[in-house]
């Protein structure tokens, strides 16, 4: 584990299937953190495909097809209509989606994988050298999970919720309730 959270892992690389095969074992735990587009092709495809396509085309903007299919070839994944359509929904009204930065979605899983470390070792000073990171770091995590409770509130959980106008196609700016993650 002592190189698997130092960096970001290229695809072809296997330190990459560690990190899907922890995302896997935690979807729980990672997907509702995720970006809504992410989380939305891990759910549906696959982590392996979301965070290649995050890696391969990390911060870009893909232009949204009348298809489903020419989607699929631009992102390089099989994706089926309704997933498609979901997408759509997620776009707001904008004719493209934005692909979440590889790194930003690389740390989410960091911290998290440092806290399930933290709960289970209890032992800030391995957790230093497993995941390479500085003490203040770690001790900032932790004790920002004790003090407010939630698992994870360096992610903005459902009780931190960052209010963030999201429009669906068909809506306006007026009709928004803020705060929502793809409904499956």
């Amino acid at each position: 584990m002592e190189d698997l959270f130092r960096g970001l892992p290229n695809p072809a690389d296997p330190s990459f299937a560690e990190i899907v095969s922890f995302s896997e074992e935690n979807a729980s735990k990672v997907l509702p953190h995720m970006p809504a587009f992410t989380s939305l092709i891990a759910t549906e495809v696959s982590f392996r495909d979301a965070y290649s396509i995050s890696y391969e085309l990390s911060g870009k903007r893909i232009y949204l097809p009348k298809t489903a299919d020419r989607f699929a070839s631009k992102i390089g994944c099989a994706i089926d209509a309704q997933t498609y359509e979901r997408i759509l929904d997620i776009a707001c009204a904008e004719p493209h989606v934005e692909v979440p930065s590889s790194w930003g979605i690389f740390s989410i899983i960091r911290k998290i994988a440092i806290i399930e470390y933290l709960e289970q070792t209890q032992s800030k000073t391995q957790a230093q050298i497993e995941f390479g990171a500085n003490r203040r770091f770690i001790d900032k995590l932790w004790n920002d999970q004790k003090l407010v409770g939630d698992t994870y509130p360096f992610l903005g959980g459902p009780s931190g919720c960052k209010k963030q106008p999201v429009t669906h196609r068909g809506q306006n700016n007026h009709s928004l309730s803020g705060c929502e993650q793809p409904v499956k």
